[in-house]
């Protein structure tokens, strides 16, 4: 019986650059919306303050269930934020009835930013079925020099989420003793990030790494490859990491990425520090 609606049916500004006043007015006028609403539950994806504010409103006849499937929980406990907006995070989270995380990880950071909160649910993402067959279907080459990784930009925070820094990092370090290694970064990003990134490396390295963007065909590029990388810093779930170990590639993950729960079902060794080494 549930019902879907954007979080700023008023005041449009989620999904657009707008100024701050801009952004605190549609939070205090799209939460006077919600007030209206005859149904008493909201499940949110992802902390929404629209919707905390909204509770206040409503003299707390509405209750609040939050989705955790993102990196906020992270980028609160690793100081990532700013002082207030992680001050103000970290209210919102409590402000829920309950939350539903995707992954030990984001329970376990929950649990330790949201106290109070009793109703922690912990679920699990997955790789859609049909898409899951046509990956169970590559045959990788195990002895191949490609290093493969997955995530979307376009750029900052998204790279530093994703740990692309550290990817490139390594890589240039292993060019050194692997001179015929090769790495392949599928996804959007923008150029002028790239460009950055690569400028922070050797041109030796620089030679034998690839943005490849968007890649429709994921089999395609995952049959020539042997290992696939992840080393994010919060990254909520990872489901580039259950494709590529779907198609039979070796996965590098941090220790702050929440499929490392499969990949530990292969081996604890393959789960290390968030450290270019």
């Amino acid at each position: 019986g549930a019902e879907r609606y954007f979080v700023d049916p008023w005041i449009r500004w989620h999904d657009k650059k707008t100024v701050s006043l801009h952004r605190y007015l549609a939070w205090f006028v799209n939460a006077l919306h919600f007030t209206t609403f005859k149904k008493k539950v909201v499940v949110t994806e992802g902390l929404h303050i629209t919707l905390v504010i909204a509770k206040f409103f409503s003299l707390n006849k509405i209750r609040l269930v939050c989705l955790v499937d993102d990196e906020s929980p992270y980028f609160i406990y690793a100081g990532f934020y700013k002082k207030l907006s992680r001050a103000l995070n970290t209210w919102a989270y409590r402000q829920y009835d309950a939350h539903i995380c995707i992954g030990q990880m984001e329970t376990k950071i929950v649990s330790e930013i949201a106290p109070n909160i009793k109703q922690i649910y912990t679920g699990i993402n997955g790789v859609e079925q049909t898409r899951l067959n046509k990956l169970l279907n590559v045959s990788t080459s195990p002895s191949s020099p490609v290093i493969i990784h997955i995530s979307n930009g376009p750029s900052g925070w998204r790279g530093w989420y994703k740990g692309i820094d550290i990817i490139l990092s390594a890589f240039q370090k292993l060019i050194e003793d692997f001179p015929d290694l090769q790495l392949k970064l599928i996804g959007d990003w923008r150029q002028e990030y790239i460009d950055q990134q690569l400028s922070l490396i050797t041109e030796r390295a620089r030679k034998n790494i690839a943005f490849l963007g968007y890649v429709n065909e994921l089999e395609v590029v995952l049959k020539n490859a042997s290992i696939y990388v992840h080393p994010a810093r919060g990254e909520a779930w990872g489901i580039s990491i259950q494709e590529a170990m779907a198609a039979g590639l070796i996965p590098v993950v941090s220790d702050w990425t929440g499929a490392k729960e499969c990949v530990a079902a292969v081996s604890e060794k393959l789960i290390v520090p968030i450290d270019s080494n």
